[in-house]
């Protein structure tokens, strides 16, 4: 199933779930406050089209969505279906108030898109959330608004059939792009180039980037950091890192790989290169082997973060992998270490449909780095990886 009628098909499925999870904790509706484009939780309940102009959607516990947009999306929605919608032109204030008067209220507790950690389910702005709990309480005053992810997180984060299968095309893609540009990674090359020539296969696969242009840094040390591609040009016995994915059908992928430029008479990298791959791919199978459904995340993270410092080298400064789905961040529980920048998040425990990266980032202090991030899926059995994984440092032959 593809196009328009898979959208549809997975839109529904998302309206009767969320309906039903709105039931179970008690509220009577989901409300999304959408600014000029769109909000990150437009796409579960919304099928097929961006959000140009401000809108407001709401889905209800009895399972019906609609939603009041501007006239300028009005015919779009409507050529696409899977929702009810009204148009407006002059008054975003009367069309939210219409939308809230047709609600039948009994608890009057109703989700909104705000929250303190998690950018796929806070998109609502301080100002905006202000302004449209105003309109609420004009229209009754039983009505009070709580962050929606509290209550409806498995709605993103546990993909269904239709979803994984866009996740694994994207997955396929972006190492069949990686492939079709090595044969240009050589001495001399830019980093400018190599982000061009990554760019130039996406297109010519007809798709777009995940969260932006290619990653491309050689060196070691100040070469990591997420920036754009430099015109510095790879020499003999650089490293080079690469992080970089493909959007596919509406859902993303996300990986990153270490190769290093052999020197002359040199026939594989260097021991001190190999054992930091080495300890880095010790360091993914520890995190690998506790993801199983019920598993808390900090724990993940902290089976790939105590082998890692054990091991010698400093601590990663970051999560050791996040959610991937319809953002390449795709929000909702963290594979996180307990501290305060990360909220709730690496409290979670994982589930089955879940996708997570694993992307550890490891640095020796004369400057040696290793960056590889693979894709998980989390099944009711062990387990899978949906990327081809990089088993080994990636040579590169001078000249």
């Amino acid at each position: 199933m593809v196009g328009a009628n898979a959208d549809l098909a997975v839109v529904a499925e998302k309206q009767r779930l969320g309906a039903a999870m709105l039931r179970a904790a008690g509220l009577d509706a989901w409300l999304i406050v959408s600014p000029d484009g769109a909000d990150p939780a437009i796409p579960l309940i919304v099928p097929g089209t961006p959000v140009m102009r401000r809108g407001f959607f709401l889905l209800t516990a009895d399972g019906r969505c609609r939603g009041a947009v501007a006239t300028i999306d009005d015919v779009e929605f409507k050529r696409i279906g899977g929702i009810e919608t009204i148009g407006f032109f002059e008054d975003d204030q009367a069309a939210l108030a219409g939308l809230l008067r047709d609600v039948r209220w009994t608890s009057g507790r109703v989700a909104v898109n705000v929250d303190a950690h998690d950018p796929a389910w806070g998109g609502l702005t301080h100002g905006r959330y202000r302004w449209a709990e105003a309109v609420a309480a004009a229209v009754d005053a039983r009505i009070a608004f709580e962050p929606a992810r509290a209550h409806l997180l498995p709605l993103r984060a546990t993909k269904n059939a239709e979803e994984l299968r866009r996740i694994r095309a994207a997955a396929a893609l972006v190492t069949r792009v990686l492939d079709e540009v090595r044969p240009h990674f050589r001495a001399g090359v830019s980093e400018r180039e190599i982000s061009a020539r990554m760019l130039e296969r996406m297109r010519a696969h007809g798709v777009s980037p995940s969260f932006g242009d290619p990653i491309v840094g050689f060196g070691g040390l100040g070469y990591t950091t997420h920036r754009d591609a430099g015109e510095r040009a790879a020499a003999p016995g650089d490293q080079l890192m690469i992080d970089f994915g493909v959007t596919v059908e509406g859902f993303t992928s996300d990986i990153s790989r270490t190769f290093y430029f052999l020197r002359p008479g040199e026939t594989e990298a260097p021991p001190e290169v190999q054992a930091i791959f080495a300890t880095h791919r010790r360091a993914l199978e520890a995190a690998f082997g506790r993801m199983r459904p019920g598993a808390l995340a900090w724990e993940v993270d902290a089976a790939a973060r105590s082998l890692v410092k054990a091991a010698g080298y400093d601590e990663f400064e970051h999560a050791l992998g996040h959610q991937i789905g319809r953002m390449a961040h795709d929000g909702g529980t963290l594979l996180a270490p307990r501290l305060p920048r990360f909220g709730a998040m690496p409290e979670g425990r994982l589930c089955a449909g879940e996708v997570y990266t694993l992307e550890p980032t490891l640095i020796t202090r004369d400057g040696l780095v290793c960056q590889r991030e693979e894709e998980v899926l989390i099944t009711n059995g062990d387990p899978e990886v949906l990327t081809t994984p990089q088993d080994r440092v990636g040579v590169i032959p001078p000249g």
